[in-house]
């Protein structure tokens, strides 16, 4: 029978048994205005066959009151093709029990306007299933607001696919709560434009094991600006292996208090190229624990500024062992005040090269303790320019062994106002091959206080020539 010529009052006049018993054709068959006649118990009634059975003028038609009055059963029932003709007005008005009874499919065959569309309520109401398999370009309609709604399993159940089809401004709208339950393999996947999206704020809430879940290439996206938003306890949780993936540029974006904030395992984990990018207020900023951790590649990639940064309480944290290993161009590059600084220890533990390395303001800045510390080996091996920048008052205090460990080659090569710096007692004390190697030149320089403090074992051993020397000057 063709029902299209009863009028909307006799169709309403149908019980849901007759209604029930009506063909998918007589169905199809009915008029817009038919249709939207049909009271809420009729609609609840209706097959899903029937209701797949409307057209999408008929689905548009649908009132408010009607659409609500759908069952779970039935609207899960519905094709794709009838669950996509809902209008944006009629899918706002869906209960949120009707939204988590459509299937991923159905979901699917809203379109971004309908996904757009949907109030805070029916987000949160979305299942963890629903969401998961949400298409990308449904999850990416979602608007700032909408994003924000979500709660953290709904956050949790999102797919890598999902997260980064999210544009930065939509990555930007989660919450410090809501990123904090992302799982270490989510973030570990999220791109390098969407993790340079996260705010301070956010990057702030993110949990060490999150820290420690993100690649190097992840790390190294980041600008400047991003990476001197981690605290001091994000840095700290990176692993060894994550800062050795640390490129140069994102080592020297670090902040002091960053740089001040890496533990000993981590400053001893850094390559040399990595230590050699620090400025010289990240260098000044390690503590003594820091530097004492670093090791003798690390110190000798330090250039000359950052060498000179270092403070005299870092200094004094180097052990013997450090200083010993120290290259030579990094022990140049200490400054007169950082050398006058160093231990007696420290002193004692430094190579002839690294002494050699030492120009003659070093040299001529050593205290006289660290004069009096150098040891026989290392002053008979420092180099002639060396030996004569030493001041009188320096010379006045080398003891006897150490003015008997200078060679003949040393002494000769000291001038005539050097070798008067000698007191008497220390001229005593040369060897009679040290005596009878010395120029004419410089015992002719000997002032008669020194020559009258000479042995008679020492004058005995001088050559015809040095006593002629002497003879003209100030023998008497």
């Amino acid at each position: 029978a063709n029902l299209s010529v009863l009028t909307t009052v006799q169709l309403a006049g149908l019980t849901t048994a007759q209604l029930v018993t009506l063909t998918v054709d007589q169905v199809a068959g009915l008029t817009t205005a038919q249709v939207a006649g049909l009271s809420t118990t009729q609609v609840r009634a209706l097959t899903t066959d029937q209701l797949n059975a409307f057209s999408t003028a008929d689905i548009h038609a649908l009132t408010v009151a009607q659409v609500a009055a759908l069952s779970s059963d039935q609207l899960t029932a519905l094709g794709s093709d009838t669950v996509s003709a809902l209008t944006t007005a009629q899918v706002v008005r869906l209960t949120t029990a009707q939204i988590q009874a459509l299937t991923s499919d159905q979901l699917n065959a809203f379109n971004t306007a309908d996904i757009r569309a949907l109030t805070s309520a029916q987000v949160q109401a979305l299942t963890t299933d629903q969401l998961s398999t949400l298409g990308s370009d449904n999850l990416s309609a979602l608007s700032s607001a909408q994003v924000n709604k979500l709660s953290a399993a709904q956050v949790q159940s999102l797919t890598s696919d999902q997260l980064n089809s999210l544009t930065t401004a939509e990555v930007r709208e989660f919450t410090s709560a809501q990123l904090a339950t992302l799982t270490t393999d989510q973030l570990s996947t999220l791109t390098s434009d969407n993790l340079s999206a996260l705010a301070s704020n956010q990057i702030v809430g993110l949990s060490s094991a999150q820290v420690q879940s993100l690649t190097s290439d992840q790390l190294n996206s980041l600008t400047s600006t991003d990476v001197r938003e981690f605290t001091t306890a994000q840095v700290q949780a990176l692993t060894t292996d994550q800062l050795l993936g640390l490129g140069t540029a994102t080592v020297a974006a670090l902040t002091t208090a960053q740089v001040g904030g890496l533990t000993t395992s981590q400053i001893t984990a850094l390559s040399s190229d990595q230590v050699a990018v620090f400025n010289t207020a990240q260098v000044a900023r390690l503590s003594t624990d820091q530097v004492r951790a670093l090791h003798s590649d690390q110190l000798s990639a330090l250039p000359t500024a950052d060498v000179r940064a270092l403070t005299t309480g870092q200094l004094a944290a180097l052990t013997t062992d450090q200083v010993s290993t120290l290259s030579t161009d990094t022990v140049a590059a200490l400054s007169t005040l950082q050398v006058a600084k160093l231990a007696t220890a420290q002193v004692q533990a430094l190579t002839s090269d690294q002494l050699n390395a030492f120009n003659t303001a070093d040299i001529r800045a050593l205290t006289s303790a660290q004069v009096q510390a150098l040891t026989t080996d290392q002053l008979s091996t420092l180099g002639s320019d060396n030996l004569s920048a030493l001041s009188s008052a320096q010379v006045n205090k080398l003891s006897a062994a150490q003015v008997q460990s200078l060679t003949s080659d040393q002494l000769n090569s000291l001038t005539t106002a050097d070798v008067r710096e000698f007191t008497s007692a220390q001229l005593a004390t040369l060897t009679t091959d040290q005596l009878s190697t010395l120029t004419s030149d410089n015992l002719s320089a000997l002032a008669s206080n020194q020559i009258i403090g000479l042995s008679s074992a020492q004058v005995q051993a001088l050559t015809t020539d040095q006593l002629n020397a002497l003879a003209t000057s100030d023998m008497r």
